[in-house]
């Protein structure tokens, strides 16, 4: 259920509407006068697609393999008023061009939850108005829903996230107080790990980025490139992953700072 919005124009009052969309940093009212977000569906919660054997005879129930959670669409209905048909389809392209690029997005009634996505389809519009009601989804191939990063500091340090569920780590940072001819990065409650051969001094800063967008920097030492330097055979890169109450270390000696965002379903 969403509050009512009153949706006669005022002349001296500009205010944004109570779930107004912010897509890569900007709200979508901002970049296009005269469109005001009316309804939001889809992000309360979605299923889980569950693999099962199918029924066996004789056999109560159905075996049930495991789940996966699908991709995410989020629909957007809005209000796009114009003075003239041609200033309407300019309002039109600014909608097409503040969407256009994939991002992060938000919404004014639910702080501090951020999307992933990029739009899915742009809906038809009734002909010849200059006062329409259209719709757009966008879809979020990534489902879950995170909150904001946030930054703690300790070795060891107990994981603090406001979620149940496991993440990978936006960011780990050790600054070495001692020399080593090997770094381990340590999920003591799984046990899992990253270790980096090599040679290390007092002062070099380890930076762990699983979602870098360029694969040569999720790891680097001192800023450069460092994945040359994982033991691969020993390392859980790719599965290196906290939840609430884990607890994380780094040998040798260093200050260690993670970098966390909860996520939902």
């Amino acid at each position: 259920m969403y509050d009512f919005k009153n949706l006669e124009p005022h002349p001296a009052v500009s205010k944004l509407p109570s779930n107004a969309m912010t897509f890569n940093g900007q709200t979508i009212e901002a970049q296009v006068p005269g469109y005001t977000t009316l309804n939001i569906v889809g992000r309360e919660t979605i299923s889980d697609i569950i693999q099962t054997l199918g029924a066996t005879p004789g056999q109560d129930g159905l075996p049930i393999l495991g789940r996966t959670l699908p991709a995410r669409t989020i629909r957007v209905e809005y209000r796009l008023t114009a003075a003239t048909a041609a200033d309407l389809q300019r309002k039109f392209r600014a909608l097409r061009a503040a969407l256009d690029k994939p991002g992060s997005f938000s919404f004014a009634d639910d702080p501090g939850v951020f999307y992933n996505g990029q739009l899915e389809e742009m809906g038809d519009v009734p002909p010849e108005r200059l006062d329409i009601v259209g719709t757009y989804s966008i879809l979020c191939g990534d489902p879950y829903k995170y909150t904001a990063p946030q930054t703690s500091t300790g070795n060891p340090q107990t994981v603090a996230l406001p979620s149940p569920y496991q993440i990978h780590p936006d960011k780990i940072e050790a600054t070495l107080t001692a020399a080593g001819t090997k770094v381990t990065i340590r999920n003591i409650t799984t046990g899992r790990r990253i270790i980096l051969n090599g040679s290390y001094n007092i002062g070099d800063k380890i930076v762990f980025a699983p979602s870098a967008s360029n694969p040569l920097l999720r790891i680097t030492k001192n800023g450069a490139a460092a994945m040359a330097q994982l033991d691969y055979v020993t390392s859980d890169f790719g599965k290196f992953t906290v939840k609430n109450g884990d607890q994380v270390d780094v040998t040798p000696s260093a200050s260690l700072t993670l970098t966390l965002r909860g996520r939902w379903k």
